[in-house]
């Protein structure tokens, strides 16, 4: 492993690397849909007597707070599945007990849920910015989550899978970008939930717990934002989704230690609960670094920063300053000799054109707030 110690020696591998380094993310890829169906009103007699209110759903973090997943229910398979809950993708998809990429995951099987229908003439294929795709039929079953069961629900069932996705220990994926982006042409969750009544609007709250501090607390919260969970004094004005697809908002500035870095300003940046890390263009992730006193692999593009490191970075987005747990700054699992660890702010890939990725490390540091209805971002300070 090749290192670059000096802060010259930093900037240069960092004006090298821009020409050489694409790293995988999990924004979503342009890719192509075939079809277009909808999810309808229920007729479901209990959810329909049962009063609006939130749906709050557990969340847990997936090794060091790789990402985050929640126990769905569909038809009378026996076994919850373990689904990756993902902000920064917008199409809900399970494994198909026959999809030869499945492994250990499990997958649907009419056998275990007789009412299951499946559209053979309805095919979607997703694309993920990690190059994985995953493609196969729409299909029909009840979905059960926090307690409910939504009878008929329309999601998409996975044939085959190409790329990392397949060595992930989850068994789909559940998207909440909004219904632009989804190339199932299907709302979500909150969506479909307000749209039937169940919860009082199509609001999405996100509090993301740490795996350090045992996982439990992390929670989805559908309809309404749960103020147990943030300090309401802190509540931002909504700020307008800068991307209409993904949830994007402007990071104003960056300080470390309280000294603003005088070359990054008004960045555009993407939510994503899916993605581990902080990526950005492999110059913005040197400037930050380099506050760090970071070194880097030239052959890998990565940041090593000290294990024990007490500089502060802290993000400036709509007023106020939202500073990253210490904890979040490094991976701990991922270290080199000299008590140096792989920094959580990395350089993304060219795909990204500029625009930041805002994973769990900060995530995890902020309440966020997605509203469907009027296609707004609100934030707040953790109590």
């Amino acid at each position: 492993m090749q290192l670059h110690v000096s802060h010259k020696g930093l900037l240069t591998a960092v004006a090298f690397a821009l020409c050489v380094c694409d790293h995988a993310s999990a924004a979503p890829a342009a890719l192509l849909s075939d079809i277009h169906v909808g999810n309808k009103r229920s007729n479901n007699a209990s959810l329909a007597s049962r009063a609006p209110q939130p749906l709050q759903i557990p969340l847990n973090p997936i090794g060091d707070d790789l990402a985050y997943t929640a126990l769905v229910g569909f038809g009378t398979n026996p076994a919850p599945f373990n689904m990756l809950m993902d902000s920064g993708s917008s199409d809900l998809w399970v494994y198909s007990s026959v999809c030869p990429q499945r492994g250990t995951n499990q997958g649907i099987t009419s056998a275990a849920s007789p009412q299951l229908q499946v559209n053979t003439q309805a095919k979607w294929r997703v694309s993920y910015g990690d190059g994985s795709q995953v493609s196969g039929f729409m299909a029909r079953d009840n979905l059960n989550i926090a307690g409910l069961s939504f009878p008929g629900y329309i999601f998409g069932l996975a044939g085959l899978v190409d790329g990392s996705i397949s060595e992930k220990s989850v068994d789909g994926i559940i998207g909440f970008g909004t219904q632009r982006s989804a190339r199932m042409k299907q709302p979500n969750l909150a969506q479909i939930f307000a749209d039937q009544g169940i919860i009082p609007a199509p609001v999405a709250g996100w509090f993301l717990s740490r795996s350090r501090d045992g996982g439990h607390g992390g929670e989805l919260s559908l309809g309404a934002p749960n103020p147990a969970k943030f300090n309401p004094a802190t509540l931002t004005p909504p700020l307008a989704n800068l991307n209409g697809g993904y949830w994007c908002v402007t990071v104003a500035g960056v300080r470390v230690n309280n000294f603003a870095i005088p070359s990054i300003a008004n960045r555009v940046a993407t939510f994503d609960t899916a993605t581990s890390q902080i990526l950005m263009p492999l110059q913005d992730a040197g400037f930050i670094n380099q506050q760090l006193g970071a070194l880097l692999d030239a052959p890998t593009c990565k940041f090593y920063i000290p294990c024990n490191t007490d500089r502060q970075v802290a993000f400036r987005i709509a007023g106020q300053d939202w500073a990253i747990d210490l904890r979040d700054l490094v991976f701990l699992q991922d270290s080199c000799p000299g008590g140096f660890c792989l920094s959580m702010i990395q350089g993304g890939p060219a795909s990204l054109q500029g625009t930041w990725i805002l994973g769990a490390a900060f995530m995890k540091n902020a309440y966020v707030i997605m509203n469907y209805a009027t296609n707004q971002i609100q934030m707040a300070q953790l109590h």
